[in-house]
């Protein structure tokens, strides 16, 4: 979901990764959201495609106003991320569709935040379609029972989290304490 020039710890990693697998002599394809003219000087500056995702429709409730106002429009815009990953959920769709035709790769490297991004992979994978001999999901933070976050994650997340780690071949994180 995230990739140059992008400036978050995410699109760092990603974009990083994509260019040092492109200097080792790897064909590497980006799936994300593709900015024409920026991608495309990109792509031929570090020998390596980028493909569109797609255009994000669902968007953010915006925190604009004053007083009791943005306060409701706070809360809104909390309880949706918490309770229904909104609107970083329609990246499920986006990414199964995405990779609906793809095959045929050595390794598919999938980054979250945000989770959604897994579940998508997740999602387009089953056993007549197999993107990749190998998946790796980096999960940067952890989602079910993360430490960073005023609020836990609903339980029934926990079972998307499962559904989706049991699908991939490795699962890295940035910490040993990430791991439980």
């Amino acid at each position: 979901a995230y990739f140059y020039p992008e400036n978050t710890p995410r699109a760092f990693r990603t974009t990083e990764l994509a260019k040092e697998f492109a200097r080792q002599g790897h064909s590497v394809t980006v799936l994300t959201h593709k900015i024409s003219k920026t991608h495309s000087e990109f792509e031929k500056l570090h020998n390596l495609e980028i493909r569109d995702l797609g255009t994000r429709k669902w968007k953010d409730v915006t925190l604009k106003g004053k007083g009791i106002n943005l306060l409701v429009r706070r809360f809104i815009r909390r309880l949706s991320i918490l309770l229904f990953e909104y609107p970083n959920i329609e990246l499920v769709r986006m990414v199964k569709k995405a990779l609906k035709n793809e095959k045929d790769y050595d390794l598919l490297i999938s980054i979250a935040v945000p989770y959604p991004v897994h579940w998508g992979v997740a999602a387009s994978m089953s056993k007549n379609h197999k993107i990749a001999r190998t998946w790796i999901a980096d999960c940067g933070d952890p989602y079910m029972g993360r430490e960073n976050d005023t609020f836990k994650v609903p339980f029934y997340f926990g079972y998307v989290e499962k559904w989706f780690m049991r699908k991939t071949d490795f699962i890295t994180v940035p910490t040993s304490g990430a791991i439980k």
